[in-house]
């Protein structure tokens, strides 16, 4: 599977290049390139309702969010 855009994929442990945590998008556990996950994460509201936002900020200083507004 391919999902190109933001997923939310909580780190339980990193090795290397390498992380392996829980991924929202997939529905279970898995591994990703550390390179790709963003150093941080917010979000605020109820997904799926108005009111609701997320932002992410990778290490390389780009970021992407959005929200139901």
């Amino acid at each position: 599977m391919k999902f190109n855009g933001i997923s939310k994929f909580d780190v339980e442990s990193t090795s290397g290049s390498w992380s392996y945590g829980y991924s929202y998008s997939l529905g279970r556990w898995g591994y990703a390139m550390a390179y790709y996950l963003t150093a941080t994460y917010s979000e605020s509201g109820t997904p799926g309702q108005l009111g609701y936002n997320f932002a992410c900020y990778r290490s390389d200083g780009t970021a992407s969010g959005g929200g139901i507004g």
